[in-house]
């Protein structure tokens, strides 16, 4: 979580959900929230990074307003959203298990 608490100093880090240890931390000062890369996704010839953006917990706190505080999004597209941390887990590993979503090798 080290880029995270770089770019993010105010995020509260207490409001955390236990991160996957297979998760690689992405965030970027740029972006509007930390995030992490969780997979690749190939559309094509070409492999897309699957990233989730975790928003501040409190919807007024939030840049850009959205409905949910969990994200899987890929370059392509939304994929999923959610408040639920847990749905989102399971959403991931169903992808993974479809061979939808391949593993981040750097």
């Amino acid at each position: 979580m080290r880029f995270a608490k770089l770019h993010f100093p105010s995020y509260p880090f207490h409001t955390l959900p236990e991160i996957p240890a297979d998760w690689v931390d992405d965030s970027y000062r740029g972006d509007v929230c930390p995030s992490w890369i969780v997979g690749q996704i190939q559309e094509g010839d070409d492999p897309y990074l699957a990233l989730v953006y975790i928003d501040w917990p409190d919807r007024d706190s939030r840049e850009l307003r959205q409905p949910h505080r969990y994200a899987l999004i890929t370059e392509t597209q939304e994929d999923f959203t959610t408040d639920d941390f847990s749905a989102l887990v399971l959403y991931i590993e169903k992808l993974r298990q479809k061979g939808a979503l391949l593993p981040y090798h750097p």
